[in-house]
């Protein structure tokens, strides 16, 4: 949105008269980024504050417009953008499962309008036609990244969609950074979506392993998509290839859960966020698969790059006020100090003779395939819980049970992940680690919805 529709709809809510929640909701977003952009703009201690306590306010009045919304919203371009907007502010207040309510709303309204449709738009003016569809194509980035974020089918069939994707000279973006990000960003998308319905469906998981595509995948985000990457998000790109090197089992000489392919890509996208910070969306799959691995081989190069990227998010968050951001790093730094305690106790007792697990390798030892990590007895004495995380053992096995160090005999493991309805319907082993591992990460993210983080 530029500055003279945005200037219309400021005018219309601080006029008399009647404005509308779509009104009020685009009005008190924009202006909350605006004065918070200038807020970290200016050097002025009293300028910065005065900026703070404007933002805070119109922060406010927007929770408010969104919290009193009617069930029943009108299909107009207008609420549409209002959904949009309200999206990305619950994603930046890591709110994930409301910016999905209100970005599947916007999506809804999209396909209603015909946005997605040239035949449904071709007589109309051409102000009005770019204008729905380079609003679709937002809406479609995010939807379909937040989808597969929470382990959801898209609202969104590509079949579906006949309006032209944009290309880096459309739609008039005011930044020619944005003008080249875009195209990116929704081949991007389709990708994500791609990587949910062929390997992590329910209905994917069914099939045998051979007949997922996680291969064909892997080549789509090949080279010609990595050499876009110098003005585009590597980190998104660089998750994104994790999650499908996830499903991709490792060969057998290389007794670890996770494949080398999986491991390489994790690695380079932590390294990444050191460069550039994306860290709503994207950092779990590397930072997660990451963790596993430094449980599993006690690799210590690999905990570093998980120590880099705490260190990383704790300067930031001196100079931020993004309570995600916070949440996040008290997240990552519980997983951090957890893999620093498995690593810590398996090098002191590393001369001592240990127990060999039932099927002789290291998979069942750590149960890293269903996603849970299940500690040595000597870990309940001697490992402490973070500081300010004293109820993490209670908080992690409500959250899906992504690690647990109470004790493993009184704390069920996840069982094999299972479909609803067809009872006699087989699921492969890889398919059910998979579900589960899914399963697990996703409610990993739902956590930093809970207040106590």
């Amino acid at each position: 949105m530029t500055l003279a529709p945005f200037t219309e709809f400021f005018l219309k809510v601080y006029s008399p008269g009647d404005a509308t929640h779509a009104d009020l909701i685009i009005v008190y977003a924009g202006l909350y980024w605006l004065f918070m952009e200038c807020m970290n703009a200016t050097q002025d201690a009293g300028t910065k504050l005065n900026y703070q306590a404007q933002a805070f306010t119109c922060r406010d009045n927007l929770e408010t417009a969104l919290s009193s919304l009617p069930f029943h919203l009108p299909s107009t371009i207008e609420t549409t953008c209002a959904m949009f907007l309200a999206a990305l502010y619950c994603l930046e207040n890591c709110q994930p499962s409301a910016a999905w309510n209100f970005i599947a709303t916007a999506s809804h309204m999209t396909q209603t309008l015909g946005c997605h449709s040239i035949a449904a738009i071709a007589h109309e003016a051409p102000q009005n036609k770019y204008g729905k569809i380079k609003i679709f194509w937002l809406i479609y980035v995010v939807e379909k990244g937040l989808s597969l974020r929470l382990g959801r089918s898209s609202t969104i069939r590509d079949n579906d969609v006949t309006v032209p994707r944009p290309q880096a000279d459309t739609y008039g973006f005011p930044e020619p950074t944005l003008m080249c990000l875009f195209p990116e960003c929704t081949r991007l998308a389709t990708l994500q979506g791609m990587v949910y319905d062929q390997i992590y469906s329910p209905a994917s998981l069914c099939q045998p392993q051979e007949n997922r595509h996680t291969g064909k995948l892997a080549e789509v985000l090949g080279e010609p998509l990595f050499e876009a990457m110098a003005r585009t998000d590597k980190v998104n790109q660089l998750a994104l290839s994790c999650l499908i090197y996830r499903a991709v089992p490792p060969e057998a000489g290389e007794k670890t859960v996770f494949g080398k392919d999986c491991i390489r890509t994790a690695r380079q996208a932590l390294e990444e966020h050191k460069r550039c910070m994306t860290l709503l969306s994207s950092p779990f799959i590397p930072f997660v698969v990451m963790f596993c691995h430094v449980v599993e081989t006690c690799n210590q190069g690999d905990l570093d790059l998980l120590s880099d990227l705490v260190a990383t998010l704790r300067s930031t968050t001196a100079e931020t006020f993004s309570p995600a951001i916070k949440k996040e790093l008290r997240l990552f730094s519980a997983l951090y100090d957890v893999a620093c305690s498995y690593m810590k106790l398996k090098t002191d007792s590393s001369s001592q003779p240990q127990p060999q697990p039932a099927s002789g390798g290291p998979v069942d030892h750590w149960s890293l395939t269903a996603g849970s990590v299940q500690p040595p007895p000597a870990l309940l004495q001697e490992a402490a819980t973070p500081s300010g995380m004293a109820s993490l053992p209670t908080e992690t096995a409500a959250m899906g049970g992504g690690f647990s160090i109470n004790d493993p005999q009184t704390v069920p493991e996840w069982g094999p992940f299972t479909l609803p309805g067809d009872l006699t319907m087989e699921v492969d082993e890889q398919g059910s680690q998979l579900g589960n591992w899914l399963y697990v990460n996703n409610q990993m993210i739902r956590a930093l919805e809970n207040n106590y983080f």
